[in-house]
């Protein structure tokens, strides 16, 4: 992961304090960049 994507995403984890939400947005990334199909997490 490129250094300036991970400080924009560790300083949003700061600001958000949610990090369900940040791991959602992680791998949402992760899928994008692979090429994947997006898949909802079923945990809530």
């Amino acid at each position: 992961m490129p250094h300036e994507l991970a400080a924009l995403e560790a300083q949003a984890l700061k600001e958000n304090r949610s990090l369900s939400s940040m791991v959602r947005l992680m791998l949402i990334k992760g899928m994008e960049a692979s090429g994947l199909p997006l898949i909802e997490p079923s945990q809530g």
